[in-house]
């Protein structure tokens, strides 16, 4: 069947665009209203993006978090914040929509999910323009962009944090494409901010592997044109020189914030136990090589109900509409061109990296370059690169086979016994799998339009509608079940404290009353991150004596014990149990064993007037004392070396004490305390890049409108 003219076709594929939308939006809308709670680590990238943005809000740019976990005293005592931000990439500008949808009303929850929905519509909206430069056909565009809407891609936004990765990836290569097609400053820009988001997330090197391969079979399949692609740039680069070594400076920029959390994984301060266990390496975020054997993309659970069970689907499963694979097979007998021989062999090496221990090209690459030990979850390659080429490689065989319907009579002939064979097959195959009827009704109208396009039968737009049916059909079956699965129920909203609460005077005699405990209870799971002396007290203390000690803010010692090696463990746990007027300081403090003879520590309490909080934020706090001698002030959240002490505005020494606390020394009389998280030259470089990443894209934007301005002048 031919393709009708553009200006015939645009106001249907434009109504199918907002019906299709409409029917994702039907489909998820447990999960749109928050009737379904967000699964895996969807739910606890909620509670990163909403301490960023609250903070980010007040001013303060949080790089300690002081309440890691509420619901816990024991994760409740800090953690350094960088890692969260990093996974999240904190300065990407779209989470300003968050911003403003909560300004209007709504729930951050509600706003949340909705900035979700709206940034997986940009990524698509990104394929469909990506494939319009591979295919320059609207219809082929829209097939594509309504495969990977109607994807596990889409319903895996509610279940995990692909999402901020896989929308950059797509932008970025739709503007390359158009770049290396028309050298255009929009497009070098917007390559150069994608790559500034997808830079200051926790592992880009999703992305540089995709690229490398991405790459390497472009010049493999098109070699006879990089001599036009190089001029063709070359040109671009004489003509705008400032502006293309802007666009390199803004990317030198963008790689700051990574660089920044390298070094602090370098250091032995934090450490992300379960990740690392195992790895030669001195870089606490590496993985081992038996860890990432774990994953792989062949496991059975991932393709269980690829084509079987769909009604048993998750929000983790694999899945892509049936047409795509019904097409798969009916166009096999397409005739081979440069677009599928390079989207077959991109597929076929990323599939071979995803092997794992199955193949020797993943040990190999993680033996011989050094990012392959920092990303264990190779069988993500599958949605960030493997779905998307599929759905470009089953969309260049429908072209193909459009055309090939064209050529003879005979062709014609032999297309529809091999369309009826693919086709009556697949039907067999799943009534012994006993499917529902929408995939019965999926296979009668591909098979009415794949014959529709063989014959040239009837009008174009019923044979669109047949088309536009064939892919959403069977998702509508299958994601109408997925909230079966994940009934509704309540997920709070991350509840975040801005106040530091310190005890009552009953509660601090109740915390230091006797208590019978069962003896040497350690933690049985530790966290994923937290700081390597927060590890070492959970291996070595009874984590309801650990749990008591650190739910107090505030204790006053006058009696210390200098600690050069290993503290004795026992020794400490007693202390800790009962209050014991000792702490076990690391380092020369100059004071040792100076005290007033009391037998407990004070707990700083609520009813104390010679203390008094002046200022509690993420990366401060502030008190105010009034000591009638001087003390030893412990601070029960997690000892970094990032932390910085002031008395009176002058810097004093900060020591580690009682394995993972922090502790100073306070002068009698009245001074102001000031505990302050990181530099002030790394909190402006901070404020810096929040208002830098929304002025790249607003210019982005302004180009963008700009070229469409000059290209509709052109065309009129």
């Amino acid at each position: 069947m031919k393709t009708p003219p553009l200006n015939r076709i645009s106001s249907l594929l434009i109504l199918l665009t907002v019906l299709s939308i409409a029917v994702w939006c039907y489909l998820f809308r447990f999960f749109l209203n928050a009737s379904a709670p967000l699964q895996f680590d969807a739910y606890p990238y909620l509670g990163h993006v909403q301490f960023y943005l609250e903070n980010i809000m007040k001013g303060v740019y949080p790089l300690w978090d002081p309440l890691n976990n509420p619901w816990d005293n024991v994760y409740n005592t800090g953690n350094v914040n960088e890692f969260f931000l990093r996974r999240i990439g904190e300065f990407n500008p779209f989470f300003l929509i968050i911003v403003v949808l909560n300004k209007i009303g709504l729930s951050f929850m509600i706003s949340y999910r909705l900035f979700l929905v709206f940034y997986f519509f940009l990524g698509v909206a990104g394929f469909y323009l990506l494939s319009q430069r591979i295919f320059s056909d609207r219809l082929a565009s829209l097939t594509a962009a309504l495969l990977l809407l109607f994807s596990c891609i889409g319903a895996s936004i509610f279940e995990s944090y692909l999402l901020l990765e896989i929308v950059p990836f797509i932008w970025f290569f739709y503007f390359l494409s158009a770049f290396i097609q028309t050298p255009y400053q929009v497009f070098l820009l917007g390559m150069t901010f994608s790559l500034m988001v997808i830079n200051i997330t926790y592992i880009p090197f999703y992305f540089y592997t995709i690229l490398s391969v991405s790459l390497i079979c472009f010049f493999a399949v098109y070699s006879t044109r990089m001599g036009m692609t190089y001029r063709g740039i070359s040109e671009f680069v004489s003509r705008h020189k400032i502006f293309t070594w802007g666009c390199a400076v803004l990317l030198a920029v963008s790689l700051t914030p990574g660089m920044l959390w390298h070094q602090q994984t370098h250091q032995a301060e934090i450490s992300t136990i379960q990740r690392h266990a195992g790895s030669q390496d001195e870089n606490s975020t590496t993985v081992s090589i038996d860890k990432i054997n774990e994953g792989g993309i062949i496991p059975n659970f991932i393709f269980d109900r690829l084509f079987v069970n769909t009604d048993k689907i998750g929000l983790h499963d694999i899945y892509i509409p049936l047409f795509a694979f019904l097409m798969f097979f009916s166009g096999m007998w397409v005739r081979l061109n440069r677009r599928l021989v390079g989207f077959c062999l991109f597929g076929y090496v990323m599939f071979l990296i995803g092997l794992v221990d199955a193949s020797y090209i993943h040990k190999f690459l993680y033996q011989h370059i050094p990012f392959f030990k920092y990303f264990r979850n190779v069988q993500f390659f599958l949605q960030f690169a493997i779905l998307p080429v599929f759905i470009l490689f089953v969309v260049e065989q429908m072209r193909g086979f459009n055309e090939d319907c064209q050529r003879s009579l005979i062709n014609r002939k032999w297309m529809t016994l091999w369309v009826m064979t693919v086709h009556g097959g697949t039907a067999g195959l799943f009534l012994h799998q006993h499917a529902g009827p929408m995939t019965y009704a999926v296979i009668i109208f591909n098979l009415g339009w794949t014959l529709g396009c063989i014959w040239s039968l009837g009008r174009w737009w019923l044979w669109i509608l047949l088309l536009w049916a064939a892919i959403i059909l069977q998702p509508f079956e299958v994601y109408s079940s997925v909230a079966a699965h994940y009934p509704p129920s309540y997920q709070p909203g991350y509840e975040i404290r801005y106040n530091l609460n310190l005890p009552s005077v009953e509660e601090a005699r109740k915390m230091m009353g006797p208590k019978e405990r069962p003896n040497n209870v350690l933690l049985d799971h530790l966290p994923y991150f937290a700081t390597s002396w927060l590890y070492e007290a959970l291996e070595s203390i009874d984590i309801e004596v650990l749990s008591n000690y650190l739910s107090v803010p505030f204790i006053l010692y006058d009696r210390l014990e200098e600690v050069s090696g290993q503290v004795d463990r026992n020794r400490l746990q007693a202390s800790l149990d009962h209050f014991e007027n000792l702490a076990f300081v690391y380092m020369d403090t100059k004071h040792r064993q100076k005290g007033r003879g009391l037998s407990q520590a004070r707990i700083i309490t609520s009813a104390d007037q010679d203390f008094k909080v002046l200022k509690f934020d993420a990366n401060n706090v502030v008190v105010k004392t009034a000591f009638p001698s001087p003390c030893f002030l412990v601070r029960t959240q997690n000892y970094h070396n990032q932390w910085e002490a002031f008395i009176d505005g002058k810097p004093v020494s900060l020591y580690r004490t009682n394995i993972c606390a922090q502790g100073l020394w306070v002068p009698a009389g009245e001074h102001v305390v000031h505990w302050q998280f990181g530099s002030t030259g790394r909190y402006v470089w901070a404020y810096f890049l929040v208002v830098l990443y929304p002025f790249v894209l607003g210019w982005v934007l302004w180009l963008w409108l700009r070229f469409r301005a000059s290209t509709q002048k052109l065309s009129i």
